[in-house]
């Protein structure tokens, strides 16, 4: 799954396995880039806390926490790029 391609660029597909439980967060930049009024950003660092604080929670529960912490920071500060985030939880399936 690609989030947020660049034109021209070349990417390469890569596996991974997901073991029960594991949380998958895809996020563009317009997440951690997100400014408050005084022109910090969210950052990587806030979202990565935020993935921690909440990862108990469902897939639908953390993707609006962190929605919630990203527009607690933000308080409303216009911002120039989209906000886009897709959080996913890997479940347990007997075979």
């Amino acid at each position: 799954m690609v989030v947020g391609v660049m034109p021209g660029r070349l990417y390469e597909a890569q596996e991974r396995r997901l073991s029960p439980s594991d949380v998958l967060v895809l996020y563009t930049d317009g997440v951690t880039e997100a400014f408050n009024a005084s022109r910090e950003m969210f950052g990587v660092e806030r979202l990565i806390e935020a993935v921690r604080t909440h990862s108990a929670l469902s897939a639908q529960g953390l993707l609006e926490a962190i929605e919630t912490e990203v527009t607690a920071f933000t308080d409303e500060a216009p911002q120039s790029d989209d906000i886009t985030l897709l959080v996913m939880r890997c479940c347990h399936q007997e075979a």
